[in-house]
C-alpha cells in the first residue's frame, strides 16, 4: 500500500536521500538478528537502525491484507526520519517512510 498522505519519496531531497539509500544500504548487508540487535528496551538504548517492533498500537495506518500476527516496525535513517514496515521471514516490506518523525 502506497499511500502519498503519508509521505512521498520524492519529497526526500539531497542529504535525506542520500541517507535513505544509505540505510537501505546497511539492511541489506545485515542478518535479521544484527538488525534486531539495535533495538533497546529504552529509547536511549537503541543504536543504529534502533530496530522496533510494535505489538500492539500500530504507528501507522495497518494495510489491508497485512494478516495481524505479522507486527509493524520501524527502523531509523537518522535522528528524524523513519522507514516502517513488516518482516515475513527474511523478506522486509516497506510500507511506509517518514522525513520528520517525532520521538
Amino acid at each position: 500500500m502506497f499511500d502519498a498522505g503519508i509521505e512521498c519519496p520524492s519529497l526526500w531531497r539531497g542529504q535525506e536521500n542520500k541517507k535513505l539509500f544509505a540505510t537501505f544500504a546497511k539492511i541489506t548487508k545485515r542478518t535479521w538478528q544484527q538488525i534486531i540487535e539495535t533495538s533497546g528496551t529504552a529509547y536511549a538504548d537503541k543504536v543504529g537502525l534502533g530496530y522496533t517492533e510494535f505489538k500492539t498500537n500500530d504507528p501507522i495506518p495497518r494495510p489491508v491484507g497485512l494478516s495481524p500476527d505479522i507486527p509493524i516496525s520501524e527502523m531509523r535513517v537518522d535522528d528524524h526520519a523513519r522507514i516502517f514496515g513488516a518482516r515475513k521471514e527474511s523478506t522486509y516490506f516497506v510500507i511506509c517512510l517518514r522525513r520528520k518523525h517525532a520521538k
